[in-house]
């Protein structure tokens, strides 16, 4: 009776060690996958593809600018992994896509700040849209003539954890830019440069923010109103 009870006892133990590092295994490969997808550079050109993107390495059907979600997979992975805030400093922002998935966000509670750069084919009703969920937009244009452009293109998520991030490269998040073009993408979680970026991201902000409402050019102040 008692060899019976230590081996249901030591079966247990196994069970529960299986277990264990089953799930410790897991959130381990989690973390691995979490710290390399934010910490790559990603190129997109018509002869390669996408390129430097973690898990598209040995798959050749997923290095394709022909197949949409694969194209933007890098973003939505960096953009679907916020958990508090997300900093966007962004010359042009027109894809669906990405929108949609800015959207979800927002929905979601996440707290979103941008920076944009005034563009006749800006839409009124996105910039509402975005306001409605509680996002902060704030529109770029030149004091005396809209020569002068915001040409940033960047994002900084959960500034204040100690999982925060950020992308930046030639991307303007447009349906062209990830579909067409010769462009790059550079996802880091390096302390350093993640702060520097949002030191001027901050400036950017209260700048633009400022210039609207002291020297307002009327087109901006009628896409938010």
């Amino acid at each position: 009776m008692l060899g019976i009870l230590l081996v249901a006892a030591s079966a247990g133990l196994w069970y529960y060690y299986y277990k264990t590092k089953t799930a410790c295994d897991d959130e381990y490969q989690q973390k691995e996958e979490y710290f390399r997808k934010h910490n790559c550079v990603v190129t997109y050109s018509k002869i390669h593809g996408v390129t430097g993107w973690p898990g598209f390495e040995n798959d050749t059907t997923l290095i394709s600018c022909n197949n949409c979600h694969d194209t933007f997979l890098p973003l939505l992975y960096f953009l679907s992994t916020t958990q508090e805030t997300l900093d966007i400093a962004m010359m042009t922002l027109s894809s669906n896509v990405i929108l949609s998935a800015l959207f979800d966000l927002a929905k979601k509670g996440i707290k979103l700040r941008l920076v944009i750069n005034y563009d006749q084919m800006l839409k009124k009703r996105l910039i509402k849209e975005f306001i409605k969920y509680g996002a902060e937009v704030v529109i770029y244009a030149g004091k005396n003539d809209l020569s002068s452009i915001l040409h940033y293109k960047y994002a900084i998520k959960d500034y204040n954890s100690i999982s925060k991030a950020m992308c930046c490269g030639s991307l303007n998040w447009t349906n062209t830019a990830f579909l067409n073009n010769y462009e790059s993408i550079t996802f880091t979680t390096n302390e350093s440069i993640v702060d520097e970026f949002y030191k001027n991201f901050v400036e950017s902000y209260n700048y633009v923010k400022n210039l609207m409402e002291t020297d307002p050019y009327l087109p901006v102040l009628d896409l938010l109103s």
